[in-house]
Formats: C-alpha cells, structure tokens, sequence
C-alpha cells in the first residue's frame, strides 16, 4: 500500500468515526437542539461524500487532524457568505429564467386567444 493510500484510508476512517460519533451524541439531544445543527449535519454529511471521492494526496492536509469533518465545517463557517452568493445568484438564475418562460407562455396564450382579424 502506498504512502497515500494509507493516507487516504487514515483520513477517511477518522472522518467516518467522527461522523457517526457526531450523530450518536446528537441522539442523546432534545429534538430543538438536533433541529437547531440540521445545517451542521448535512454539511457534514456533504464534506464525509467529498472525502469519500478525494485521492491520498488531496488528504495529506488533513493526516495530522483528530476531525478532519469538524476541521473542514469550521474553515466552511469563515467562508459561508461565499455560500450566500452563490445561492443568490442561483435563485435570481432561476427566477429570471422563470420569468422569461412566463412570459413567452402568456404571450402564445394571447396569440392563441385572439380575434380573428377581419
């Protein structure tokens, strides 16, 4: 096995164990406390598949981390106003397209529902 296999089978264990430790403890929490980490959990969640698809060498930063999920959450929090933006920009993406369709539409129903001209 080579250096950053091992690498990537370390890392991706400790995150593995990090995430099912993270959802046991939150058993053991009232359902506002566990509803109040929805977003923590998931993103978690997102960050353990990312991981599940890296190689070794993408890993190597995270050999020396106790929990790598928690480390990679904490460094998603100093940069979530970029996450901001990116779903502004997506919803106005779909709105506009939304529009525009509606529009069209309205505009065939009018062509359609005309007076025959004379």
């Amino acid at each position: 096995m080579s250096q950053f296999e091992n690498t990537f089978e370390n890392v991706l264990k400790k995150a593995e164990q990090e995430y099912s430790d993270f959802l046991d403890d939150l058993k053991g929490q009232g359902f506002e406390e566990i509803i109040g980490r929805t977003y923590e959990i998931l993103t978690k969640q997102e960050f353990l598949a990312v991981l599940q698809n890296c190689s070794g060498t993408d890993l190597i930063g995270l050999r020396n981390t106790d929990r790598p999920l928690e480390r990679l959450f904490q460094d998603w929090l100093e940069r979530d106003e970029d996450y901001r933006g990116l779903l502004e920009e997506s919803a106005g993406h779909y709105l506009r397209n939304a529009a525009m369709a509606g529009l069209k539409k309205a505009k065939q129903c009018k062509n359609t529902h005309s007076e025959p001209e004379r």
